[in-house]
């Protein structure tokens, strides 16, 4: 009666990646059913990659159950659908910060549903969501304008197409595109122009990036995770002759 008590009016936060462990006694489906089944007042709720029994059946109803969630991470939910995310849309909608890291079931449809349902998401990490497209990110961004903070990480299927969506926002801080290699020059050049905000740009991986983008961005005083060598300098190299020689930028 007493963890009734606690879980219906005053927990707050729910971390299945701790439950339990200092005791040695490991959180599984049915211990999660009993601290869950009264859950009204939680605005956090976090996940571990080893609970294979979260599944969507099992955490809609808790979502129908805590309608002020204000931060969900279910980093490595391998089996859960799009369902859970339209759960959420449809029962939490002061949302702000959402993490679905290595969800790799999430689709384009997912995105749309984000983008439609939160306005003001403010962080989110879609890391290795792979199946993740163009349009799908493109609508995503046009309703999500007020990110600070986003990750594409090792979504490989991503170009400067959806990106350039984030040109309107005005708030985003900090953006992370490693290893999206279909990324050029030009869409940094945008963002830099347009996203007066931002400070954090990780493109680690990013082969199309040249370095005289990232000298760019380094006289802008947006930090990135790649620095030029300290030899390097923009200058017109030219021949015995005068005439300007052919530049080759080389990112290893």
């Amino acid at each position: 009666q007493l963890v009734d008590d606690y879980c219906a009016c005053s927990m707050r936060s729910l971390d299945a990646r701790v439950a339990f462990d200092n005791s040695g006694y490991r959180l599984d489906s049915c211990a999660f059913r009993v601290l869950a089944n009264r859950c009204c007042s939680l605005r956090l709720l976090r996940f571990h990659s080893q609970h294979s029994w979260l599944v969507d059946q099992l955490l809609v109803p808790v979502i129908h159950s805590n309608v002020h969630l204000q931060a969900v991470y279910l980093d490595q939910a391998h089996w859960l659908t799009d369902s859970s995310v339209q759960a959420l849309a449809s029962a939490c909608p002061q949302l702000t910060h959402l993490s679905l890291r290595d969800c790799h079931w999430l689709s384009s449809s997912g995105l749309e549903i984000i983008g439609s349902a939160w306005p003001d998401l403010s962080t989110l990490d879609l890391t290795c969501c792979w199946q993740i497209d163009d349009p799908g990110l493109s609508a995503l961004l046009t309703g999500c304008q007020r990110l600070e903070q986003l990750s594409v990480a090792k979504c490989y299927g991503l170009t400067d197409e959806s990106l350039l969506n984030l040109r309107s926002n005005k708030c985003l801080m900090e953006l992370d595109m490693t290893g999206c290699w279909r990324i050029t020059d030009s869409l940094l050049e945008q963002l830099t122009e347009f996203c007066r905000s931002l400070k954090q740009l990780k493109i680690r991986e990013c082969s199309r990036v040249s370095l005289a983008a990232i000298d760019r961005l380094q006289k802008k005083r947006i930090v990135t995770d790649l620095k030029p060598p300290a030899a390097y300098r923009l200058f017109a190299a030219v021949d015995h002759n005068g005439y300007p020689m052919p530049q080759l930028n080389v990112q290893i």
